[in-house]
């Protein structure tokens, strides 16, 4: 197991948090063994989610609070509204995590500024440079700019967030038969929001499933594991509909058993479309 494998599979995360099938834990564990980087990595991570805990039991306290408004909207609307909406109660979790990530960036890029680089001393016919080099300060400035910038656009969603979740949009994602072509639409605004994407499932269904989404070129835009099977063989996801890109998309699935070990589920192509709202 290499570096570039663990990064793209978020292993320290799911080792932390027990996720890694028996295999690649062992596969991880001997990485450990050599890896001071990965140890130090893991060592943060379990900090990290102890902080996590102390959150996710304020967010209880908040969500208790909503339990009524649940099970009344669940008798008049269903099964799938009421899971929607449980769905979106965990999502600012992820959300002060990655503000979380992201703060801590700028204040390495602020130190950063704060005490340039020390240049090796100048050959005595060459001028001194005051305050460090200019072209190093300037891509500290800019990627500085670019953290601020993705930090205010995260700050917007979890205001977004935290308002009450109305008409949230909700796309049923099928297996295509037959001459279906792109049948999977998901007709989105110009602005972001959450929707919420049920997802069919193959006739023999596991005891859970890892979703991946990706663009036809393959890249990665978001992924998940222990998504529970629904009464009617669906699972159900949410996100925030910025994410997507205007084009055609896949959804991968993984069915993973009760002994933890995996197999391809089939994948799911849809189409992301944007209108005028």
């Amino acid at each position: 197991m290499d570096h570039d494998q663990i990064a793209e599979h978020n292993v320290v995360e799911r080792y932390v948090l027990g996720r890694l099938t028996s295999e690649e834990e062992e596969r991880f564990e001997e990485h450990l063994l050599e890896c001071p980087e990965c140890r130090l990595q893991v060592e943060r991570e379990d900090d990290f989610q102890d902080s996590l805990h102390t959150v996710a039991a304020e967010e209880a306290v908040r969500a208790a609070a909503q339990v009524g408004a649940i099970a009344w909207l669940g008798r008049r609307r269903g099964w799938l509204l009421v899971a929607a909406l449980l769905l979106l109660a965990v999502l600012p979790l992820w959300l002060l995590r990655e503000r979380s990530r992201l703060q801590g960036e700028i204040g390495q890029l602020q130190a950063a500024l704060a005490s340039p680089p020390t240049a090796p001393a100048p050959a005595p016919a060459a001028p001194s440079t005051p305050g460090g080099d200019p072209a190093e300060k300037e891509k500290l400035l800019a990627e500085l700019t670019a953290q601020k910038d993705a930090n205010s656009k995260l700050s917007e969603q979890l205001a977004r967030l935290n308002r009450p979740q109305v008409n949230v949009p909700i796309f049923t994602l099928g297996f295509l038969r037959g001459d279906e072509g792109t049948a999977n639409r998901v007709a989105l605004g110009r602005e972001p929001r959450w929707i919420v994407l049920s997802v069919e499932l193959p006739p023999e269904t596991a005891k859970s499933y890892r979703a991946t989404l990706t663009t036809a070129g393959g890249k990665t835009l978001w992924e998940g594991d222990g998504l529970i099977p629904n009464a009617d063989g669906t699972v159900t996801l949410s996100l925030d509909s910025g994410r997507l890109e205007p084009g055609p998309h896949r959804l991968r699935l993984t069915a993973v058993d009760a002994q933890g070990r995996t197999a391809p589920a089939g994948e799911i192509p849809f189409e992301v479309q944007r209108g005028a709202s």
